[in-house]
């Protein structure tokens, strides 16, 4: 393994993501700053081959570190405008917390230590990686080209080298400057998000509530086993996630920033699956509903309806009606194509709806364990005792809902998004706004209040009554 690579790659993924943030006008805290900065970076930087391709550039080591470094500039353009181009590192200090929140961290690293074993040490193996993607990385590190020997083959049986770079690309920069295998940037992108989403709960919970409910959403099988896979859907679900947290911080503090951003996030969540398109679509009803009673402007609303729609698709176009239409050799490919001809006949979707509910809700204990289930209980409890939602609540519920239709609409639209692998893995993007939504929660947060009110209460002196001792006396004139 080549550590100066990785360590160059890490601080280009940081530099990336904090001049994205920077420039979006994003203030985090540290270590959401830091997990964020280079889980951004990570998305970004793995457009870098495509762009060399498009470029007709060659694709070898020097010219991936060069375009890097051009792109860390670029970046923080506006840092530099604005005269901050330094980094300030803030000294490093150990925070003061309970032991049982240490427990949790340290329980946090032992489950990312074998994760990272695993990235490191053995090769990528999921069918739709190896038939696409990890085949087109490692030509491409071969031949210097992403238009390859391998889409010279027979690869009619399948459309996995058609899906987007995200994979492709980032395989490409790891097995060129780090390491055979790639993959490493994995590690990144799972222990980034870990500690930032702890700390997201963190912030709204004491840290007994929030150690449980993280301990819940690590205890999912299937969602831990895809930890260590390298496929699309749980980068997707962490780009997801992002985009969601910060649509509700704009529709919760109407700062414009935060709506740009999210709609960035959106589009860079497409880079990973191209069908997020559609389920950011799905939330424009939300951002209608909000301009309408927030008395935005029309015009305002037509204005934010067209950027929130056209990011996302211009990552969308880029890959799909550009560089596939363009430059892959093998011909055209864009949803549109796969679209089902039979669109009147709609007991598909509520087939697929049913599926998907029956095995994957309902008796999902096999791939969830009762974290679905848990949630339900007290979203129905929450609901019965409070009788209303908070603001935060009502952006999540209504992601929540857009995953849950969204999912089976894709299934009705585009018949090779099956159940059992498609669908089943798109469900992670549901699962961290579940524990969003419970971290939010008016029960959860009332009992969460106890707890800290309990924990900093002091106890109250006991002290015996004090006898006076002094005789009163009589202010009486004698006569």
């Amino acid at each position: 393994m080549n550590l100066t690579g990785l360590i160059f790659l890490f601080l280009a993924h940081f530099i990336c993501g904090n001049g994205v943030l920077y420039m979006f006008h994003i203030r985090l805290e540290k270590v959401i700053n830091l997990c964020l900065s280079v889980i951004l970076g990570i998305v970004i930087m793995s457009t870098i081959p495509v762009f060399l391709e498009m470029m007709h550039i060659s694709i070898t080591a020097t010219n991936v570190v060069i375009t890097t470094c051009i792109l860390c500039v670029l970046l923080n353009v506006y840092r530099f405008k604005d005269g901050t181009a330094s980094f300030k590192m803030s000294k490093l200090t150990i925070p003061k917390k309970p032991f049982y929140e240490w427990a949790l961290i340290l329980l946090c690293i032992a489950i990312i230590i074998p994760a990272a074993w695993r990235c490191y040490y053995f090769p990528p193996y999921a069918r739709d990686i190896l038939s696409g993607p990890e085949v087109i990385a490692e030509y491409t590190v071969r031949e210097h080209t992403m238009l390859n020997s391998v889409l010279q083959q027979n690869i009619e049986s399948t459309n996995n080298h058609l899906k987007p770079p995200f994979i492709s690309g980032l395989q490409i920069i790891y097995k060129l400057l780090v390491y055979p295998f790639g993959q490493i940037w994995l590690l990144y992108m799972v222990a980034g998000f870990l500690f930032s989403f702890y700390s997201i709960l963190r912030k709204k919970l004491h840290a007994a509530i929030t150690g449980v409910l993280f301990v819940l959403f690590l205890a999912m099988p299937e969602l831990y086993g895809y930890m260590t896979v390298l496929l699309f859907d749980y980068s997707n679900m962490i780009v997801f996630f992002y985009a969601v947290y910060f649509l509700q911080q704009y529709i919760t503090q109407r700062q414009k920033n935060f709506f740009y951003f999210s709609a960035l996030l959106f589009g860079l969540a497409t880079i990973i699956r191209s069908d997020t398109l559609v389920l950011a679509v799905m939330f424009l009803p939300l951002l209608w509903y909000d301009g309408y009673k927030k008395q935005i402007g029309k015009i305002t609303i037509a204005k934010m309806t067209a950027a929130f729609v056209a990011i996302p698709y211009f990552f969308y176009a880029i890959w799909i009606d550009v560089f596939i239409r363009f430059y892959m050799p093998k011909g055209s490919f864009a949803l549109g194509d796969q679209i089902n001809h039979n669109l009147s006949d709609v007991s598909l979707f509520f087939n697929r709806l049913t599926g998907m509910t029956d095995k994957y809700i309902w008796n999902g204990q096999d791939h969830w364990a009762f974290f679905i289930n848990i949630f339900i209980i007290l979203l129905i409890v929450d609901f019965a005792i409070s009788r209303k939602i908070t603001p935060n609540n009502k952006v999540t519920l209504y992601a929540i809902v857009v995953v849950y239709i969204g999912l089976p609409l894709l299934g009705y639209l585009i018949p090779w998004f099956d159940l059992d692998n498609t669908t089943k893995r798109g469900l992670f993007k549901i699962l961290p706004l579940m524990a969003l939504y419970l971290a939010d929660s008016q029960l959860i947060q009332k009992f969460s209040t106890r707890i800290s009110d309990w924990e900093t209460r002091k106890p109250e002196l006991k002290t015996k009554p004090v006898v006076a001792t002094t005789q009163i006396k009589s202010n009486k004139k004698k006569k």
